[in-house]
C-alpha cells in the first residue's frame, strides 16, 4: 500500500454507514430468500410460484429491497418510546389492510392468470393473459387460453404473439404491486410485533423473570 492510500483514516462513521447498508441491503434479502421464493424448501411453495417466471427475476430483489427498508424502519424505531398501544393500534390497522389486499390479490390473480401444467402436470407455469388475443398469435380461435399455452410452449416470446402490449403490462404490475406490499407488509407486522415485546416493559419484566 502506498504512503497516500495508508495516510486515509479510517472514520467510524463511514465503516458504520457500509456496515448498515450491508447488513440492511444485503443480509436481510439472504435471510428471507426462502420466505421470498428465492432458495426452494421441500414441501413450501413461495407466494412468488404463482407468477410467471419472467416477472420471478424482477419481484425478487424488488421484495429483498422492499424487506431490507422495513428492518432499517424497526431498526430506527427500535430506540424510540412507543406505546404499546400504539402500537397495538398500527398492528391492527396493518392487518386488516393485509387481510384485504391478499383478497383483492387472489382476485386479480384468479382474472389475470391461468396455470398450466408441465410435463405430467407435477409442477405449474403461471401465464398471464389478456381479455382478447393478438392478430399476431398462432393459435386457432376455437381454442380456448389454455390449450393455446399448450400449443405454443412456454417461450415468452411465443406467448408475447398472443397476450403482449399494454394490456397485458397493466395486468402484470396489478399483480406485481399488491405482491409487493403483502411481503413487506408481512415483514411490517413482524417488525411491530418485535417492537411490542421489546417495550421497556417486556424488558423490565423479563428481568424481574430472571433468577437472583
Amino acid at each position: 500500500m502506498s504512503a497516500q492510500g495508508s495516510a486515509i483514516p479510517s472514520l467510524p462513521m463511514p465503516r458504520r454507514f457500509v456496515r448498515y447498508v450491508l447488513s440492511f441491503g444485503i443480509s436481510v434479502g439472504i435471510g428471507m430468500a426462502p420466505f421470498l421464493g428465492k432458495i426452494k424448501v421441500p414441501g413450501f411453495e413461495a407466494l412468488l410460484e404463482l407468477f410467471p417466471r419472467q416477472l420471478q427475476g424482477v419481484l425478487i430483489p424488488l421484495s429483498a429491497f422492499l424487506m431490507g427498508l422495513v428492518a432499517l424502519a424497526i431498526q430506527f424505531y427500535h430506540s424510540e418510546k412507543i406505546a404499546a398501544g400504539s402500537l397495538r393500534r398500527y398492528f391492527r390497522m396493518g392487518f386488516i389492510a393485509m387481510v384485504l389486499g391478499f383478497f383483492l390479490f387472489v382476485v386479480l390473480h384468479r382474472l389475470f392468470v391461468i396455470r398450466v401444467p408441465l410435463g405430467r402436470g407435477e409442477s405449474h407455469a403461471a401465464v398471464v393473459v389478456t381479455p382478447t388475443r393478438l392478430e399476431t398469435c398462432g393459435c386457432e380461435r376455437r381454442l380456448t387460453n389454455y390449450d393455446c399455452v399448450r400449443t405454443l410452449s412456454f417461450d415468452p416470446a411465443a406467448l408475447a404473439t398472443c397476450w403482449g402490449g399494454e394490456a397485458q403490462q397493466v395486468r402484470e404490475l396489478s399483480l406485481m404491486i399488491p405482491y409487493l406490499l403483502l411481503t413487506s407488509g408481512f415483514g411490517a407486522l413482524i417488525g411491530l410485533l418485535v417492537l411490542k415485546e421489546d417495550t421497556p416493559a417486556k424488558r423490565k419484566q423479563r428481568r424481574s423473570r430472571k433468577p437472583s
